[in-house]
């Protein structure tokens, strides 16, 4: 159930009413806590199960590890290290044989063709690859569930005896699929007490899905006709075709996953529960440092959590902290997918922000000798070096989702550039207006996002029975204007 089809909101509109409903009949609160729970955990698993009904094993079976595992350590302190190294060989080991066996076969395979080696028997590639289906949303559930046993091994939350709990915690439907990544420590604990019913946060509840959905249905899914068209034939397109295509793309995969997570934050306030942020304005970042602390913050934070920080952070020297900052963004590049385009996008950005830090070095200590000041770059050079640079990211970004090589990617940015010969086929005034009103738009939103949440400008009061007008009034343009085709999310993939 995508999202943005009319199915879904048939279903959420059901589990919407039941939930609540069910709630406000139920007098004893411990017996309403377990009916809000049990139908919630019903209803994640329908809607994970609706895509495949094979997966939902899967999912309750790194469910029941992360739990036994997580009721190990508290039992049994003195073997907590070795519990935790089975909980992570465990998650990593189902994550990397769905998502990568094929990616190291096909890649070892490759290097003995180009060493001019065979194996014996000479047997056809295809019957080498697995060809496994992704379970949907495996990346997302996986870190999720293991946040929950190495928090429990840092002694940093409880463990949680109760299997309901955390089972809703792994599966809860909203952020199930595409994120944002909920660690143990900030959900578990909402499950606790029984959600309230606010008029104020059901406002906003629909306020973020209602942003979401047009991010989605008329941003989103009105440009992958266009990136479509202009990646799956890259040859045929000069240099102004290509940058049409990573600006259409650029606004493709922020409309699609900031769309995604808008909507999961809206669904999860108006069911009473909260998830972390994922988005705050990406495109006013000054530099690409401060892009990754706007872009899907939830990943960062659980790679900075568990993975940055254990490796000494910024408290190591000056090179294993230059070293530490290049690995952790390698790394999520990787978790991305199983394509070398995703290992040269991350690390690309890891390059990337390894040269700003130590930038940023040098100028603190011109500073400190009082030679200069602390600034990385001014505010407008910032933002366009920022925009360029994420913008030749997507390129690799892009062409793994069609045509999986580094050529048509090299290709792309060879034309971008100008170095090679051009295409031949003409553009149409048809693809260049709908981008540039697009990325028009996006701007215009981040403008108005940073004078509304940043400059913590209050809402106006608007009466209940406007508000429910408007969304009226915007289902049906958004329905006028909007792509008549439902395109599955981008990060369904991961």
């Amino acid at each position: 159930m995508i999202f943005s089809s009319a199915l879904f909101l048939f279903f959420f509109c059901f589990v919407f009413l039941i939930h609540w409903y069910g709630i406000s009949l139920l007098r004893n609160r411990k017996i309403a806590i377990n009916f809000s729970h049990v139908f919630l955990l019903i209803c994640s698993y329908a809607f994970y199960m609706a895509w495949d009904w094979r997966f939902g094993g899967l999912m309750l079976f790194s469910t029941l590890v992360d739990y036994l595992v997580g009721l190990g350590i508290s039992a049994r302190p003195v073997h907590k290290r070795l519990l935790l190294l089975l909980s992570v060989i465990i998650n990593l080991g189902v994550l990397g044989y769905f998502k990568y066996a094929d990616f190291f076969i096909g890649s070892f395979l490759d290097l003995l063709d180009l060493v001019g080696l065979s194996l014996p028997g000479n047997p056809p590639r295809e019957s080498l690859l697995l060809s496994l289906i992704l379970p949907l949303g495996i990346s997302f559930f996986t870190f999720q569930s293991m946040s929950y046993t190495i928090d429990v091994y840092r002694g940093t939350i409880p463990v949680e005896r109760s299997f309901l709990r955390f089972a809703l915690f792994v599966s809860f439907f909203p952020q199930l699929v595409a994120g944002p990544i909920v660690m143990a420590r900030t959900f578990l604990p909402q499950l606790a007490s029984l959600p309230e019913f606010s008029p104020g946060k059901m406002r906003i509840g629909m306020r973020y899905f209602a942003l979401g959905y047009f991010k989605k249905v008329v941003l989103a899914d009105n440009m992958a006709p266009i990136v479509d068209q202009i990646y799956s034939n890259p040859a045929l397109y000069d240099t102004a075709g290509h940058w049409l295509g990573a600006f259409a793309f650029w606004v493709q995969v922020y409309g699609d996953f900031s769309g995604y997570s808008d909507m999961a934050w809206g669904t999860a306030i108006l069911l009473g529960y909260h998830l972390p942020e994922n988005f705050r304005l990406p495109y006013l970042s000054t530099s690409v440092t401060e892009h990754w602390q706007r872009w899907h913050i939830s990943l960062i934070a659980w790679i900075r959590d568990y993975l940055y920080i254990p490796l000494g952070g910024n408290r190591v020297s000056f090179f294993r902290h230059k070293i530490n900052i290049f690995l952790t963004m390698f790394l999520a590049g990787l978790w991305h997918g199983a394509n070398w385009t995703y290992v040269i996008w991350g690390a690309i950005h890891g390059s990337i922000l390894v040269m700003e830090a130590t930038y940023k070095h040098f100028l603190n200590s011109c500073r400190e000798r009082g030679l200069c000041r602390a600034r990385l770059l001014p505010v407008a050079p910032g933002m366009i070096l920022a925009f360029l640079a994420t913008t030749f990211c997507t390129v690799f970004f892009g062409t793994m989702f069609r045509s999986q090589n580094i050529e048509d990617s090299w290709l792309i940015l060879t034309r971008m550039l100008g170095a090679t010969s051009s295409g031949t086929l003409p553009l149409t005034g048809d693809m260049y207006r709908p981008v540039f009103y697009s990325v028009l738009c996006i701007y215009l939103g981040h403008l108005a996002g940073k004078w509304i949440f940043e400059r913590n400008i209050q809402w106006p009061h608007i009466p209940a029975l406007l508000e429910a007008v408007f969304y009226l009034a915007f289902i049906v343009i958004t329905w006028e204007i909007g792509a008549r085709d439902v395109n599955a999310f981008i990060y369904f993939v991961f």
